[in-house]
């Protein structure tokens, strides 16, 4: 019964959904036809189906309204939203399944600028209790949508039981995750429920939105156990080396004050050192016995994979395995390709080869014994400089549809503790292939060893180099003596984090003590 219930909302996944309209005309769709003060009429209802449905072929009397309700995207829309649905009355017709599933996530849009009104509310519990009771089976896209509109209703718990019908057919959302968080975080007796919440989405290889902190933050300063809280918060984003974004830090900055305790926006120097307090952060450490376990267990879980060799080959994995055992252990190993290509993708093999040639000089005028991994078609880039390079380097070049990464870390992890590596790839989807223990030492070895290009200068000829440096202190939230945390953070949330590991930009200097 279970596989026949797992193999229907799979197909329920796949079926294809209303032809979304082209972002071109979306715009202008909306500003003709859902003006923001709400005055939209029965007549421009009409007119718009019409439209639609001429322009876009797929379109028809069943799926129209989702594709209506599609170009009601913000919070600002669920009035129109509102009044399509009284239009829609007013036909009689029956609004479809996958407007009404649209509408409960134009409603929780909307409680991210106010506060739903009650009547609101229990037009929420309406629609989620109808759409609950016509599908008995739901495939991910709907539950997403049901779990966004019963989070904002005193009834949050049942999004619980969506989250476990999600991962029949996937792996359920960011979004859907965090507004149970966030809804959990509103009373301090449900703490557990989020925490757990929170955990599952790291684990899922996710990264929490503002909005879970700021509701976090929102209820913890009315409590008795605000420093407590708070200091879980910090424990929580230290462990899982998360940035949150300045928002977040403005929200806490404001309840702090509020509070009368001492926080800094600050910098942290190249040795570790607080700008404002002067403590310094923690340096970081990799002990024998973790690293030589980290060696041992990454060949076969990241290296030796099916959906490796799908890219590779099997000879070609032992050919390099059998290369690099007999000529390491090298002091650096570069991804060649990754380098050359912070310049841009569209250049000639003269300015790719200035590149590689400078960073090669600049570890080779530190003595250091140089491997590059590189891509076969690079022994096309006949230059002066690539001579330079082969002269001053070892070269693997593999195949040109290759997942290079991989052979990058193991060369470096097997030439030993002290070896070090460049590339701007911050390799998150190799360390998820490690269980937490492992995760957390190669993070750890990847902060300490991890070089990255930062630019070249000097013109075609590429003779200078600037290359930042591992950081060798924790770059993540942490606590140093009694009560002073240090907690990095980003402008914007979800903004490319930095290309290496080096010292983040902004940090926030809080004494608790």
């Amino acid at each position: 019964m279970l596989k026949k219930k797992i193999n229907l909302i799979r197909l329920l996944s796949h079926y294809r959904r209303p032809t979304s309209i082209v972002s071109s005309k979306s715009d202008e769709l909306r500003e003709k036809y859902f003006p923001k003060d709400g005055t939209i009429s029965s007549p421009a209802f009409s007119v718009l189906r019409t439209v639609l449905m001429q322009s876009i072929r797929h379109l028809n009397n069943a799926n129209i309204d989702a594709a209506v309700i599609g170009l009601m995207s913000s919070g600002d829309n669920l009035v129109n939203a509102r009044k399509y649905l009284n239009y829609l009355d007013h036909q009689q017709e029956i609004p479809s399944k996958m407007f009404l599933s649209k509408l409960l996530k134009l409603y929780n849009s909307t409680a991210k600028t106010r506060k739903l009104e009650s009547q609101e509310l229990e037009e929420i519990q309406t629609i989620y209790s109808a759409l609950r009771k016509d599908f008995e089976y739901l495939d991910s896209s709907l539950c997403e949508n049901l779990i966004y509109g019963i989070s904002l209703t005193e009834n949050w718990r049942e999004g619980l039981e969506l989250l476990e019908e999600t991962r029949l057919s996937a792996v359920p959302s960011t979004g859907s995750y965090c507004a149970l968080a966030s809804k959990a975080f509103e009373d301090e007796s449900t703490f557990s429920i989020a925490w757990k919440i929170l955990e599952e989405i790291v684990e899922e290889r996710k990264e929490p939105k503002c909005e879970v902190f700021t509701s976090f933050l929102n209820t913890i300063k009315r409590t008795e156990n605000f420093k407590k809280h708070l200091e879980q918060m910090f424990d929580f984003i230290g462990k899982n080396e998360l940035q949150v974004s300045r928002q977040v830090i403005l929200k806490l900055r404001d309840i702090l004050t509020e509070r009368e305790i001492k926080n800094f926006v600050t910098k942290i120097s190249e040795k570790g050192h607080c700008d404002i307090c002067q403590t310094k952060l923690s340096h970081l450490q990799l002990m024998d016995r973790e690293f030589n376990e980290l060696q041992k267990h990454f060949l076969q879980s990241v290296l030796i994979r099916d959906d490796v060799f799908q890219k590779s080959s099997p000879d070609e994995v032992n050919l390099f395995l059998k290369i690099i055992n007999k000529s390491q252990p090298y002091d650096c190993v570069i991804d060649g390709l990754n380098v050359v290509y912070s310049s841009g993708t569209n250049k000639n093999p003269k300015v790719y080869s200035a590149i590689l040639s400078s960073v090669v000089k600049y570890f080779k005028d530190k003595d250091k014994r140089v491997l590059i991994i590189g891509r076969k078609h690079m022994l096309k880039w006949k230059t002066p400089a690539m001579l330079f390079v082969k002269k001053n380097a070892d070269i693997f070049y593999t195949g040109d549809l290759s997942q290079d990464d991989p052979f990058l870390l193991f060369a470096a992890l097997k030439s030993g503790i002290n070896t070090d590596f460049l590339s701007r790839d911050l390799m998150r989807s190799h360390s998820y292939l490690l269980n937490n223990e492992l995760k957390t030492i190669f993070k750890r070895w990847q902060q300490i060893h991890q070089y990255s290009l930062v630019t070249t200068s000097g013109g075609m000829r590429g003779d200078q180099v600037i290359v930042r440096k591992p950081f060798g202190h924790c770059n993540f939230a942490h606590k140093i003596g009694k009560g002073s945390w240090h907690i990095p953070f980003r402008e914007k949330y979800m903004s490319n984090p930095p290309e290496s590991f080096g010292s983040p930009d902004n940090w926030l200097c809080v004494q608790l003590e």
